[in-house]
């Protein structure tokens, strides 16, 4: 006979497996995400976050020295509290895309325009990360390599391009061997320096 007691029982049963269940499923700091890319970036649902691709993209520069149509962060607090390298790379791709209605010379000279932000994939959900998350995937290194590296990737060894802008002749970058630095005379370089590219996706 189900008694009330018994349905408190099979309740509490319920609520437990439940619980259990969910926990099962987060994700935490150097998991792998999706089978493309190592978390680096848990909210405190456990569910969603930012994944790291296992590889680069290759070396590049940022691009070419002009305004674009991204906000400039100037000072060291504005570029750490930057985690919009999604809103970045979704905005280049939209001038991109309006500039391709009237003139058919950008074809040719995409690449030396955006060319960090063409090395990720944005179509299918990558994009370049801001230099607040970059700061953010610095924090958890170690962790973050060791599962690329379990994931049969390549650490992450270098200086990377961010999102973020300085201003037309400049952009922040992550050296992963002291992280990003303050708005000193050596925390940036032009964008028309070489360096690394790692791409990011939201999950």
């Amino acid at each position: 006979m189900f008694t009330k007691k018994s349905f408190f029982l099979f309740a509490a049963l319920l609520l437990t497996s439940v619980t259990s269940l969910l926990k099962a499923q987060e994700i935490h700091i150097g998991d792998l995400v999706l089978g493309e890319g190592i978390a680096f970036y848990v909210d405190s649902t456990g569910q969603h976050g930012w994944a790291v691709a296992l590889n680069d993209e290759g070396k590049c520069n940022w691009g070419a020295i002009f305004d674009s149509p991204l906000p400039n962060c100037v000072t060291s607090e504005n570029a750490l509290a930057d985690v919009f390298g999604y809103e970045h790379t979704s905005a280049v791709f939209d001038a991109i895309i309006n500039v391709r209605k009237w003139s058919s010379w950008w074809d040719k000279n995409l690449d030396d325009y955006y060319t960090a932000f063409l090395a990720a994939d944005f179509e299918n959900g990558w994009y370049l990360p801001s230099s607040g998350q970059l700061v953010e995937l610095y924090r958890n290194l170690m962790t973050v390599n060791a599962g690329i590296v379990n994931a049969g990737g390549t650490e992450l060894n270098g200086e990377y391009w961010s999102s973020t802008e300085i201003s037309a002749f400049h952009a922040w970058y992550l050296n992963t061997k002291i992280g990003v630095i303050d708005s000193s005379s050596n925390s940036y370089l032009g964008k028309s320096k070489t360096r690394l590219v790692r791409a990011v996706f939201s999950f």
